[in-house]
């Protein structure tokens, strides 16, 4: 693998965590209430913020493929 495809690569795997985190953190806000009330009717039928972690979960998983095997 050449030196700047490895750099593309990382750095995309890293936007992907980091976009991951930031939707979450959003569409945990957007389920709050605006005094920062905790309602679960609102997590369970409101913007899905775990969805937002895959993202970060294919960004990790793709880190973790650079790993050497050995």
């Amino acid at each position: 693998m050449l030196r700047g495809d490895l750099i593309t690569y990382t750095k995309a795997m890293a936007l992907l965590i980091i976009f991951g985190v930031i939707g979450m953190v959003h569409h945990i806000g957007e389920n709050l209430t605006s005094q920062g009330l905790v309602i679960q009717e609102r997590f369970v039928s409101g913007a899905p913020f775990l969805a937002h972690m895959l993202f970060a979960n294919l960004g990790a998983i793709g880190l973790i493929a650079l790993l050497d095997p050995k």
